[in-house]
């Protein structure tokens, strides 16, 4: 417990770290659709959870310095102009404003996890406040993650899977104040936990991880309109490594009964809340269609033909398109990750077989095809809607749930071997994360066209701090994650108590198509379940 504690703690702290870099490094509305998140988040702990119907969705009442980050948007979908162009944010204004939000009819829990600094302090403080704890909340769910994946009897793989899948747009979507965020790093979790207790049966630990299982889950399927949907998914699609035999004897056990229940109970909850504030059927009932928006009108068949077509053009919202979708990450950023990602991909096609393989395709495929029926459903009464990072859920668990896939099926031996693969990994990725950052920064610095002279000496625009000291603490605290997590990939040995299980593992992990691992999970949870009934029967009647 006490091993488990200090990766949490050191994987949040840098993890948020990473985040609050992208909160101050950003100016105010700096990413996609922000003002409405951040009034949204106003006026939710305020009381007012959706508003007023109005021309441009919905009107609360907010502090007017909160209202005025509409105001400052000068910059968005034009990067060769930088943040200078916005008027600062009404200092001390704390005047209650209506303002307009087309965040209304979202479910309110991701705003008030993140607005209440916004009750605290009346300036631009506030703001930044409510970014720098959405990171921190997002961050947590990461940490988790990382934790179940270090108990894991094979981690280096996976360890190195969860490092890719934070992606610049993870990092910076993290620093921002918007709900894709928390649904990103809380699905993943979700999917992780699932994974532990599937895969790597361990009798201890199973309350942890179903714990991190419920709340992950609760916390996912209430943040956004689709979350649901990724939700049930990555939660789904595992079950496929287990026989009927297996997966019976598994959802048999009490302590998996009750975290069921509690993940149908947080699902219910969401349903109720799109039901009642009908925050999909908005986008796709004909009823009141808006005419000006491209697309509208278009058939099912045109909305997933273009998302299809387009799939790989949409995977830039995956690992960075920032702004308003008018800054992409640099070639080298998209290379990095096309390159770490598709070796990954083919290395699954090519070794995974069996169950191994079902679910790696099914993940893969849920990655393609559903966002462009989500597009194709959207079209006539929405038009173009998709964005590829509204997918970043899917993604994520695609990446850890394939290198924790591949890792069960080939044997990476010897430690030089590991050292070399990790050392390369975290190396590469640590490089591509902070020349990203540099570039964005540099977009609102100077803009796009703007020199690297002005960008270090005469930035038109920066940070409190300054962009120097913000590009060194991005890199000192890449360094130190990349040292933890290569050592916690190579060194940590897991909690006591998991030798039976890894002993289980080993003796049958050569078997090709998953069968060992199958038959371990029956095994570990059949015993328990006949420990069960054992002890009722020895209680004495009352």
């Amino acid at each position: 417990m006490k091993r488990s504690l200090a990766i949490f703690v050191s994987a949040w702290l840098v993890l948020s770290a990473l985040a609050g870099a992208w909160a101050m490094a950003t100016p105010f509305s700096g990413a996609p659709d922000e003002p409405a998140h951040i009034i949204k988040a106003a006026s939710v702990v305020r009381g007012q959870f959706v508003g007023i119907p109005s021309e441009n969705g919905h009107t609360v009442t907010v502090p007017r310095y909160i209202a005025s980050t509409h105001a400052v948007t000068c910059f968005a979908f034009q990067p060769e102009v930088s943040a200078d162009c916005a008027d600062s944010v009404p200092l001390g204004d704390d005047t209650i404003i209506p303002a307009e939000t087309s965040a209304g009819l979202y479910n309110p829990l991701y705003y008030e996890l993140v607005g209440w600094p916004s009750l605290l302090v009346n300036d631009e403080s506030g703001i930044y406040l409510m970014r720098i704890v959405s990171g921190m909340v997002a961050s947590a769910f990461l940490a988790l993650s990382f934790v179940l994946i270090a108990s894991w009897s094979r981690r280096v793989i996976p360890m190195l899977g969860l490092v890719v899948a934070c992606t610049p747009m993870v990092f910076f979507l993290n620093g921002v104040v918007n709900p894709n965020s928390l649904e990103t790093a809380a699905t993943l979790a979700a999917f992780v936990a699932l994974f532990s207790v599937v895969t790597q049966p361990n009798e201890r630990l199973l309350t942890q991880r179903l714990i991190i299982l419920v709340v992950s889950s609760a916390v996912a399927v209430n943040t956004r309109g689709l979350s649901p949907l990724w939700l049930a998914v990555v939660l789904v699609i595992p079950l496929a490594l287990l026989s009927w035999k297996s997966l019976w004897a598994l959802v048999s056990r009490k302590p998996v009964v009750w975290a069921i229940g509690g993940i149908v109970a947080s699902t219910i909850v969401a349903i109720l809340w799109m039901r009642s504030s009908n925050s999909l059927a908005a986008g796709i009932s004909t009823d009141e269609v808006v005419t000006d928006y491209p697309g509208v009108g278009s058939s099912f068949l045109v909305g997933f033909v273009n998302v299809f077509a387009e799939t790989f053009g949409f995977a830039n919202g995956l690992i960075g398109q920032f702004g308003w979708l008018d800054t992409t990450a640099p070639a080298v950023t998209l290379f990095v990750w096309a390159a770490l990602t598709g070796v990954l991909m083919i290395a699954a096609a090519t070794v995974l077989r069996g169950r191994r393989l079902v679910v790696f395709v099914l993940l893969a495929a849920s990655l393609v095809i559903i966002p462009a029926v989500i597009q194709g459903v959207y079209i006539t009464a929405g038009g173009f809607i998709w964005q590829g990072r509204y997918a970043l859920p899917l993604f994520v668990c695609l990446v850890v749930g394939t290198a924790a896939l591949v890792s069960q099926s080939v044997t990476v031996t010897g430690q030089s071997v590991q050292r070399r693969l990790a050392g390369t990994v975290l190396a590469t990725v640590a490089f591509a994360q902070i020349i990203t950052f540099a570039v964005v920064l540099q977009r609102y610095a100077v803009g796009t066209s703007g020199s690297l002279r002005d960008f270090y000496l005469n930035p038109d625009w920066q940070p409190p701090g300054g962009v120097l000291m913000w590009l060194a603490l991005y890199a000192i605290t890449l360094l130190a994650g990349s040292l933890l997590a290569f050592w916690w990939a190579r060194h940590w040995n897991g909690p006591r108590g998991s030798h039976q299980v890894n002993n289980m593992n080993n003796q049958t992990e050569r078997r090709p198509n998953g069968e060992g691992e199958d038959a371990a999970t029956v095994q570990v949870y059949r015993q328990e379940e006949e420990r069960d009934h054992a002890d009722s029967r020895s209680r004495p009647a009352h």
